[in-house]
């Protein structure tokens, strides 16, 4: 058997290609991830770029893999609406937590990281999908007195973010501390000394911010929306990030 690990990779990175032909008599199989740029094309797919007509080959080529090793059945009942794979060739495998993250001491100073107050922790990498602005958005809707004895603590941003938090956001501009990329080290740290994790994500292939979250112990609210309810369990811990009024309210509840 082939497995390919990762199907889809752009640019400078690299993935294995196969030769179909002379492929034909071995079977394959490949990690389906997720259909992001599918799902979202105006996001990430603008019409007459390179990597449109490139997704769209490598989308030809991912439906001929003879079984399909899902994160989540988030994604499996992707593969099935969208690209019409058989639910007989879709095994859900999930996804796992690198045991080196958990294990990674948390000791460290968080005044350092220019964190001098409890703090709302949001983890992200800029993605427009990471809606880290409904973070900004709801941490500016809780009540002056939460506001103006926490932080909001954000590790990398967008373009909206940044904009949003010089114009319609300056007032709170002083309780936000941006950290950019962080090492695992200062990551476990975060998790291991915030108040809660809020990971308000529109779409996520299986969610492994909220299960790093989880296992170093941090009180954490997640949105509901795709995998990340097979990850988070307990319903009293998930939100919908397109309500804003109880996003806001779900936190105040989380002892902020």
């Amino acid at each position: 058997v082939v497995l390919i690990t990762s199907h889809f990779e752009f640019g400078t990175c690299y993935s294995t290609a196969l030769d179909w032909p002379r492929q034909s008599s071995i079977p394959t199989a490949v990690i389906a991830y997720d259909l992001i740029p599918l799902l979202f094309p105006e996001r990430y797919l603008p019409k007459g770029s390179a990597i449109a007509s490139w997704y769209q080959k490598k989308l030809e080529e991912f439906v001929r893999f003879d079984m399909f090793l899902a994160i989540s059945k988030s994604t499996q009942q992707d593969l099935i609406k969208h690209l019409g794979v058989s639910s007989e060739k879709i095994k859900v495998i999930g996804g796992g937590l690198d045991s080196r993250l958990a294990a990674c001491a948390s000791e460290g100073s968080l005044g350092d990281l220019g964190i001098q107050q409890p703090f709302v922790l949001v983890v992200s990498n800029g993605d427009w999908r990471k809606n880290a602005l409904a973070a900004l958005q709801t941490f500016a809707d809780l009540p002056g007195r939460l506001i103006e004895s926490h932080q909001l603590v954000v590790t990398q941003i967008g373009d909206d973010f940044r904009k949003a938090l010089e114009t319609d956001y300056r007032q709170i501009a002083d309780r936000v501390r941006i950290l950019g990329k962080v090492s695992d080290e200062t990551l476990t740290l975060l998790y291991s000394q915030c108040k809660v994790s809020f990971f308000p994500s529109f779409y996520e292939g299986f969610g492994l911010a909220v299960l790093e979250s989880m296992a170093a112990g941090a009180p954490t609210l997640s949105s509901c929306l795709a995998s990340l309810p097979e990850v988070v369990h307990d319903k009293q811990m998930l939100f919908d990030p397109r309500d804003r009024a109880a996003s806001a309210a779900k936190i105040g509840r989380a002892h902020v």
